[in-house]
């Protein structure tokens, strides 16, 4: 697992426990994976030749947690777990363009995937595959909006999507029902691993 820092072409081995900060970008080669704590036991599990980039790590002004990620490539299964609870179904219809609009007491967690984005503003695990120019997305439980320039849709536990990127399609493929493959299971397992180490309070990366 490499990363590379902001404003430094050159990636170095990633180092277990490193604190991830806003602008790095972590890449797993191949039989190479990784998982990264967040606050209040969220987790990202990343699978191999996959890249994440942080972009935003911030807080806004009523003190709600702002992460922003640009997934490039590979799989990974995200579990977040806001402390800050999501707008009403009311706010998210109003509030949505090309991504959701955060209520005044809401963590929001945003992940880019070239011109699509995944949104999520309460409880919610789920699981994103980028490769050959499509994406799919499975959500495991809560609920997320996928959404590109030109619509977007909320999808629930036990729903998928299937979405060509960089081209023209507005239809959105979504199926009813979810099979669980052997990455699936394993990353359950590692979320248990990362959330059963001592806590510091810091983001970190486990290779």
């Amino acid at each position: 697992v490499m990363l590379t820092r902001p404003g430094l072409a050159k990636e170095e081995a990633m180092v277990m426990n490193t604190p991830i900060q806003e602008g790095f970008q972590i890449s797993s080669l191949a039989d190479s994976v990784a998982a990264v704590e967040f606050e209040h036991d969220s987790t990202a599990i990343v699978g191999q030749r996959s890249d994440l980039l942080f972009h935003q790590l911030a807080l806004d002004s009523n003190g709600n947690r702002l992460t922003g990620m640009t997934f490039e490539q590979g799989l990974a299964t995200f579990h977040f777990l806001p402390q800050h609870h999501s707008p009403s179904s009311k706010e998210q219809r109003e509030g949505l363009g090309a991504a959701l609009v955060p209520s005044a007491h809401a963590d929001v967690y945003q992940i880019n995937i070239s011109e699509a984005n995944v949104t999520v503003a309460g409880k919610c695990r789920f699981r994103v595959d980028v490769k050959r120019g499509h994406v799919r997305v499975e959500v495991f439980k809560g609920k997320l909006v996928f959404a590109t320039p030109l619509q977007h849709v909320e999808l629930t536990a036990g729903e998928s999507l299937d979405h060509p990127l960089g081209g023209s399609e507005t239809a959105f493929h979504i199926h009813e029902g979810i099979w669980k493959d052997p990455w699936d299971g394993w990353a359950e397992l590692e979320e248990q691993a990362v959330l059963s180490q001592p806590k510091n309070g810091a983001k970190k990366s486990k290779q």
